[in-house]
Order: structure tokens, then sequence, then C-alpha cells
């Protein structure tokens, strides 16, 4: 495995994980309302801070519990809020200075989904990984080994990662037998080997390939780039 993308596999699913536990303890108090009372407050206030685009509002809410007027702070903003409107809020049973709005409690939503998204990302990244390992290992015992002519290394435009795109070693080679030519690239390589091929007076790459599916290959970089 190439040891920076294991390193972003294991973030990403680590990072899920950790936000799927925490959902897993906040969601179920952030969506009890046992101990809650539901009632209309008046927005009497919207207080903005920042500019440009960080720009953050605080709601006050103006409502009343049992003959007592109360304002307190929101729980979050939208964008549909005006002062002066009326409202549906809630206050806690035993401390009636919590106030929330059921609506912005779904935005807590978005902790579990963006840790199923990270924790799907990283899974997939790391069996892809994995798969190509496992892959350049199987055409090894039941592939066909060719010795593919170097043609140069070349950045992979298509893929990033912090802003830096990976490098990745193209060969051709001739099948005689149908008169064609093939391409083939190599996995993502986050070092530049151009130095290191040129130093070495490399021609030609080891490439695995399937005989019945020449779409099928790998290119084996273990005893040249064994760092890579």
């Amino acid at each position: 495995m190439k040891f920076q993308e294991k390193i972003l596999s294991y973030l990403f699913i680590g990072l899920g994980l950790i936000m799927l536990i925490i959902s897993c303890i906040l969601l179920p108090n952030v969506f009890n309302y046992d101990d809650k009372v539901m009632t209309t407050g008046t927005i009497s206030e919207i207080v903005r801070h920042g500019s440009g685009d960080d720009v953050d509002y605080d709601v006050y809410v103006s409502y009343e519990v049992d003959g007592i007027p109360y304002e307190e702070k929101l729980n979050g903003y939208s964008s549909t809020y005006r002062e002066n409107q009326e409202i549906e809020i809630y206050y806690d049973k035993e401390d009636p200075h919590k106030i929330g709005n059921k609506g912005l409690d779904y935005i807590f939503l978005v902790v579990p989904f963006l840790g199923i998204i990270s924790l799907v990302v990283g899974i997939i990244v790391h069996h892809y990984i994995r798969g190509k390992k496992a892959l350049l290992a199987k055409l090894k015992i039941n592939g066909m080994r060719i010795d593919a002519k170097f043609i140069e290394v070349r950045l992979n435009t298509a893929y990033t990662m912090n802003g830096v795109h990976p490098y990745r070693i193209v060969c051709k080679w001739f099948c005689s037998e149908e008169n064609k030519e093939y391409e083939f690239f190599s996995d993502n390589l986050w070092n530049d080997p151009t130095e290191q091929l040129r130093n070495m007076n490399i021609e030609n790459l080891p490439v695995y390939i399937n005989p019945k599916n020449k779409k099928q290959y790998a290119m084996d970089l273990t005893n040249i780039l064994p760092n890579n």
C-alpha cells in the first residue's frame, strides 16, 4: 500500500467513526422532547456578527412561562427568520431559560450523515489500495509477465490529495499477435521517480497482465522503487 493513501483511508475511517460515536451520544438527548414544553415565542432581535462570507447570527426570542416573561438566545438561525416573527419553540421543564426549535434540531443530523460519508470513503479507498496489491499478487501467479517500454513519468491530474497531484509511470507494449499497442500506468506515486529511473537506466518495466483481458494489469515496481 502507498503510505500516504493508507494514512488517508485510516483518517477518513477514524473521523467517520468518531462522528458516528458522537452522534450516538448526543442525538438521543437532542431529540428527546419528553422533558420539554412546546410554546410560541416572538423573535425580538437578530444580531449579526462578522462580514463577507464569515457571518453568524444570534436569534433572541421572547416568550412567557406561567405568566413570567423570558428572552433567551435560540439554538440556531434560519434565513426565514425575521424580527417580530412568531415561531414555535420549546423550553426545558426544569430550566425555562433553555430553549430550542425542533426544525433547527435537525441540523444535528448533518453530523452522522457526514460521519457515514467519511467512513464509506475511507473504506472504499482502503479496499481500492488492498485490491491493487491483491491484483498484482494474483497476476504474478496466474497472469503473464511482459516487459513494457518505459515512456515517461506523468502527473495524474485526475487525482489530488492535499492539493498535490501524484505521479504515474507510463509504459507501452506492442502485442504482435493483435498488431496493437497497449499503454500501461503505474499506481499513484507521491515522489517523482524520474531521476531515480534515469539513474538506473530503466528502459523496460515488468507488467503482469491477464492474457484474456489485457486491460487488467499491474505494474510491478517492487524491486525498482521499493520506497514508493
